[in-house]
């Protein structure tokens, strides 16, 4: 505790020399801490007669606003107090039923009966921070705010599924919708070209399976065939030449690398085909932007299957757009 200095005006021993008085106040300004921390335990007691009158004001004043959702909104800006929300965001983090303009209403009617308090606009609001209402809404109502967290995750829970859901779906389209690019884009160059050399376009170890030009005479782009069960499959790309030869292109757009069982999928559909047309002589391409596993890749070069994992005049297209999953 400081002393005042000696007074130059007035009495002298106005203030100098009262040390009894000072002692008083010294004790006086000491004890005001242990007084608050006995006042917030008071106010922690759900039994004390202090606490349920602030439960029966925050009663009355809820039902007073008539909502079914005030309760819910109150729990909410009390449990995240650390920010202010505007009534668009609580209506879509509750999901409440309710009209904007009604919502603004209804928060309004709390922020004036104190229970949350008006932020930096006249559409945000926070919950309390501090203060008696607030040392009640954290104490009196503890196990309603700890049950409202867990609903709400739940709430947010189920609403991540639905949007990873939706987000599948758009993704599987998007898929579809990547693949038919390359295909439309790979016969276009085909067809502008008419006279081909197979290594321009595709890969082997075999010297022999691109040492060859071709003169297309028919490029066709997802054409449907029959299976020996009756049922139909399609080819991608297919080019023609005049004297008998096919050459039949499988075409994957995806972000991971092609695995063993499509391009074995792909060889099955190269013998159907053989069966059900057996005067011209195929040879098969697989075009997989994603890249091949190391298994899928010695696939191929062991059944002499083409393969390309670029096309250079497919990379600028897709060079700005996001890479699609399969």
């Amino acid at each position: 505790m400081q002393y005042p200095l000696t007074e130059r005006i007035g009495h002298p021993n106005l203030l100098v020399g009262r040390h009894e008085e000072f002692a008083r106040i010294d004790q006086w300004l000491r004890g005001i801490h242990k007084q608050v921390s006995w006042s917030t335990a008071l106010l922690a007691r759900k039994k004390s007669g202090f606490a349920r009158t602030w439960a029966d004001y925050i009663d009355l004043a809820v039902d007073r606003i008539n909502n079914v959702h005030a309760r819910r909104i109150l729990l909410f800006l009390t449990k995240y107090a650390d920010r202010q929300w505007t009534h668009r965001e609580i209506k879509e983090a509750l999901k409440l039923d309710i009209d904007l303009k009604d919502l603004l209403r209804r928060l309004i009617a709390l922020a004036d009966t104190d229970l949350i308090e008006e932020g930096r606009s006249d559409v945000h609001f926070q919950g309390l921070q501090d203060g008696t209402l607030y040392l009640i809404l954290r104490n009196r109502f503890h196990e309603e705010v700890q049950e409202f967290e867990q609903d709400l995750k739940q709430d947010f829970q189920q609403h991540y599924e639905k949007l990873k859901q939706r987000n599948h779906q758009l993704q599987g389209k998007l898929n579809q919708l990547a693949g038919k690019i390359v295909e439309d884009l790979l016969a276009t160059e085909l067809r502008s070209r008419k006279r081909i050399q197979l290594w321009d376009f595709f890969e082997s170890p075999h010297k022999a399976d691109l040492d060859s030009s071709w003169n297309l005479a028919e490029v066709r782009v997802r054409s449907s065939f029959q299976r020996p069960d009756g049922k139909s499959f399609e080819i991608d790309v297919l080019a023609k030449t005049e004297n008998g030869l096919w050459l039949v292109i499988e075409t994957k757009k995806t972000k991971a690398a092609i695995g063993k069982p499509v391009v074995e999928n792909f060889f099955e559909k190269l013998g159907w085909l053989q069966a059900q047309h057996s005067e011209p002589t195929l040879t098969g391409a697989f075009v997989a932007l994603g890249g091949f596993t190391e298994e899928a890749l010695e696939y191929c070069q062991t059944h002499h299957i083409l393969t390309a994992s670029r096309l250079f005049f497919i990379d600028h297209f897709f060079e700005d757009s996001t890479e699609p999953t399969s």
